[in-house]
């Protein structure tokens, strides 16, 4: 996987806002067509219950990856990574593409 790390959290050129509610997002590798992000788990997570939502434009990509059912159990937290597809129909992300990510990204603590 190539890595390409372009984050950029506001814009107000765009009018984005960030949702505090949106699922924290630990850590997020891009390659050329998967992206692989890292979420809290406390024994339940599956990547069935996440939705990764992409809006391509010319010049950048915002993602937004929102969770579809909540994780009942109880365990001891860690983190799991999640790989998504991103080769989608007229997808013009590049190496150069600037990312926006609307989850608040946040440093792994116990």
């Amino acid at each position: 996987m190539a890595g390409l790390f372009f984050f950029t959290l506001n814009s107000t050129a765009n009018n984005i806002t960030i949702d505090p509610n949106n699922e924290p997002i630990y850590s997020i590798k891009l390659g050329k067509n998967i992206a692989k992000i890292w979420v809290r788990s406390t024994g339940c997570t599956k990547q069935e219950h996440f939705d990764l939502m992409i809006l391509d434009k010319n010049d950048h990509f915002s993602m937004l990856l929102t969770r579809t059912k909540k994780d009942p159990c109880r365990r001891k937290p860690k983190m799991i990574a999640l790989t998504f597809n991103i080769n989608q129909p007229n997808n013009n992300v590049s190496s150069s593409s600037l990312l926006y990510l609307h989850n608040p990204l946040r440093q792994w603590t116990l």
